[in-house]
């Protein structure tokens, strides 16, 4: 056994999938060792997904008994944004271990700097005044939510409906976002926000509740990330099915039927090198014998992540008893996320689960076009491409689950 390992990360970490095709290989090629060495140094570039991800990393690794520790980046505006963002602060408060426990000796040096001058801010917010706002309102922290039981998780989704449905940050989504307009104003606290929440809220032994957003102006999104440390979308659905429970709520109301909603999933996923294709339908139940593939896509359908019991209940609330009238219940399910993040704002999903990572968007006019004739066009339905990735056991296994959102700014 070796005593460490080094992982360089680039200079741009600005999507986890890049991260985690270098954490893959990483993997691939090293042997068993007692630390690992997640090398920062160069980093020039990084966003509120890639932090959080680093987060769970980290945590999950420790509980493997591997020591991680870091170099830090040299370039001191992103030590700073690091600090603004409170990576060391919610690193600790999830792994347990002190920041400065973390960090490599040499780089000890860098705490007690004190140089969190307006020139950062205003690199951040690129000279924005609705962006500075929003830093303001902590919306670049990551922040570490309580969320162990009802009473936590009934707070969590108050207080993040409430941070995203203040006139102040409408009015700003409304003059950075393409697509959102007084029309849709509520859509992201009312769709994405709730329905992220309460997805992670179903996890009945999570005890972790990990977000942050990102105006990324470089990537022209706005990022909105969730992670969840309890049981992953695929094991939950897998333990439903294996219980005999009732899997798929037909009904919302009387006016939102279930039924009437079809779309098919173009799949593309990487198993051993080896890229393969297939078409999944939303009206196909899922049994007990399908593949965590299957089930893993078969969560977007519609009604089947939504609470059929209606177990989930949040009582005293007063913003939850609100949105209960508009979402005629404990939420619609991840049907609802794939509508308003990508059919009305153009937007996609990452989703991060135990072996998987996938990414959800629309198909491209021309990759529509070049679609063979199957049944999806004669019904004339939605069609959502996946690409899903799945990695080999030596891989460690996301723990939880982390969803992102990309929502596409307006073109300057």
């Amino acid at each position: 056994m070796i005593n460490d390992r080094i992982l360089n990360l680039p200079a741009t970490c600005a999507d986890v999938g890049e991260i985690e095709e270098i954490l893959d290989e990483f993997y691939l090629n090293s042997t068993i060792s007692e630390t690992i060495n997640i090398n920062m140094s160069e980093v020039a570039y990084i966003t509120t997904p890639c932090m959080i991800y680093l987060i769970a990393l980290t945590d999950r690794l420790f509980k493997q008994n591997v020591k991680v520790k870091y170099f830090l980046p040299k370039n001191i505006s992103i030590r700073n944004i690091m600090r603004i963002w409170r990576f060391p602060i919610i690193l600790k408060e999830v792994t347990g271990i002190g920041f400065s426990s973390i960090v490599h000796h040499d780089d000890l040096k860098y705490f007690g700097e004190n140089s969190l001058s307006g020139d950062v801010y205003a690199k951040i917010v690129n000279n924005d005044e609705g962006l500075e706002e929003l830093i303001k309102k902590d919306f670049f922290s990551i922040t570490s939510i309580p969320f162990v039981d009802d009473n936590d998780k009934a707070n969590a989704i108050d207080g993040q409906y409430g941070k995203w449905s203040s006139s102040i940050v409408k009015s700003i989504l409304k003059r950075h976002l393409s697509g959102y307009d007084n029309n849709n104003e509520n859509l992201i606290p009312n769709r994405i926000i709730y329905e992220c929440l309460t997805n992670a809220a179903r996890h009945a032994n999570s005890s972790k509740l990990i977000t942050g957003s990102f105006f990324d102006k470089r990537g022209g999104m706005l990022t909105i990330t969730y992670w969840d440390n309890d049981k992953t979308i695929v094991d939950t659905l897998r333990e439903t099915l294996n219980e005999k429970k009732y899997i798929r709520s037909k009904k919302t109301s009387s006016e939102n039927n279930f039924n009437n909603i079809h779309f098919t999933f173009d799949a593309k996923f990487e198993r051993a090198l080896k890229s393969e294709s297939e078409y999944f339908h939303s009206d196909v139940d899922p049994t007990k014998h399908s593949t965590n593939v299957e089930l893993l896509i078969s969560s977007f359908y519609p009604g089947i992540s939504r609470d059929p019991d209606g177990k989930l209940k949040f009582q005293g609330n007063p913003n939850l008893a609100n949105e209960s009238k508009v979402l005629k219940g404990p939420g619609m399910g991840l049907t609802t996320l794939l509508n308003a993040t990508i059919d009305l704002l153009g937007g996609s999903i990452a989703v991060r689960t135990g072996s998987f990572f996938a990414n959800i968007r629309k198909h491209t006019k021309k990759e529509l076009e070049a679609l063979p004739i199957i049944e999806t066009k004669k019904r004339h339905e939605t069609v959502y491409r996946i690409k899903i990735k799945e990695y080999k056991s030596y891989f460690p296994e996301f723990e939880g689950n982390m969803i992102t959102i990309r929502i596409p700014l307006r073109k300057s």
